[in-house]
């Protein structure tokens, strides 16, 4: 696993097929469909190819919950930058999953 920093996840997880940040407490693993980041062993959000950030797990609400989704979504470009609290605010996007269970576009 390719060792990254919270700005640079996403991509180097595209470069290298897997990344892991803040020793290991943020992973992020390239699907094909997109990016899937978690927090420790919880899925937080994907990170479609198409620029699309899709919420699938609050995790608990703790301070590096909330500042690190703000800084891993930075480092895709400035339109991408989302916080905690706009991600995770209902309605939340109806998905489509491919068969193994990947999220593969927003409906």
């Amino acid at each position: 696993m390719f060792r990254s920093t919270l700005s640079n996840l996403i991509p180097d997880a595209i470069s290298y097929f897997e990344a892991s940040a803040s020793d290991g407490k943020w992973r992020a693993i390239f699907t094909g469909y997109g990016v899937d980041v978690y927090h420790y062993t919880t899925h937080m959000f994907t990170f479609l190819n198409d620029g699309t950030i899709v919420p699938v797990d609050r995790g608990r609400g703790s301070q590096s919950d909330r500042a690190g989704v703000r800084k891993i979504t930075k480092g895709c470009g400035a339109g991408f930058s989302i916080s905690y609290r706009e991600l995770y605010t209902p309605p939340f996007p109806k998905v489509t999953k491919s068969p193994a269970g990947y999220i593969v576009k927003v409906a």
